[in-house]
This record gives C-alpha cells, structure tokens and sequence, in this order.
C-alpha cells in the first residue's frame, strides 16, 4: 500500500512538474509570437480543454497523497525523511495549489469572459501583455513549485536513514 501510495505521488507530481514547465517553456513562449487575437483565442481554447477529469485527478491527487506519506511515515521513517515528506507537501500546497486557484484560475475565469471578437486591439494587446508577464512569472513558480516537491519526495524516497 505504502509503495503504491509513494508511485502515485511521485508519478502526480512528476506530471504537473513536466505540465508546467511544459507551458513556461514551449506553449507561452509560442504565443508570444502569435498576434494578440489569435494568442488569447489559443489560451481561451487551452483554457477550456484542460478542465478535463484527467488533470483534475493528477492536479489534486499531490493534495491527498503527499499529507498521507507524511501521515504513514511520522512513526515509521527517519527525521529526515518526514521533513523531506512534510518540505514536499508544504511546496506543493503552497507554490501549486494555492497559486493556481488564487492567481492562474481567476486570471483564466477573466480570460473565459472577454469576447474576443468584440475587444478592440489596444485591449486584447493589454490582455495577451497581463497573461505574458503576470500569469507566466506565476506559472513558473509552480513549475518550480512542483519540481522541487518532487526532487524532495524523490530523495525521501531514497534516504536510507
């Protein structure tokens, strides 16, 4: 049980790592290179596909998994482990979850309610400028977020301690 449970959180956040870095690294940029119109139109579509079941699961599933390592090691596993499990769970709350909901969802909710067809040019240039800067500085903070949430649940898992 415990090893699945450690699978499954290593694979989450392995993913939402990946997912991140994936959109600092290749999407934004990408869109930065589109006209305003046809770049918001891109993350208004992107956007709307992500809410699926699937990444609902691997988004929240670090909120569940991580606390409960940290649960099943608090009596079982070395100091140093549980700060690693505790570190990683802290990181992930902090610099994912809390990220998202309270700077990435509301500026896409935003996003979702601009007509595009009915925006004029200076505006949608505003719009493409806020999510290059504002919502991209953020997301890289989740990148990293979920990277070191993972590097750290990694090497608890192998602390032989």
């Amino acid at each position: 049980m415990n090893q699945l449970l450690t699978l499954c959180a290593l694979l989450a956040t392995a993913i939402m790592s990946g997912l991140f870095f994936t959109w600092s690294n290749a999407i934004m940029p990408g869109l930065r290179r589109l006209p305003a119109f046809e770049s918001l139109l891109a993350l208004q579509s992107f956007n709307r596909v992500i809410l699926n079941p699937w990444f609902i699961i691997v988004f929240l599933a670090p909120l569940l998994l991580l606390p409960l390592k940290v649960f099943f090691a608090y009596r079982q596993e070395s100091q140093l482990k549980i700060y690693l499990l505790v570190f990683a769970t802290l990181i992930y709350v902090l610099g994912v979850f809390i990220i998202t909901m309270s700077v990435n969802v509301p500026m896409n909710e935003g996003l979702n309610k601009l007509h595009l067809q009915q925006t004029n040019q200076q505006e949608l240039m505003n719009q493409k400028e806020i999510f290059q800067t504002t919502w991209v500085r953020f997301n890289f903070v989740r990148a990293v977020s979920a990277s070191l949430s993972f590097l750290l649940l990694s090497i608890a898992c192998v602390d032989k301690e």
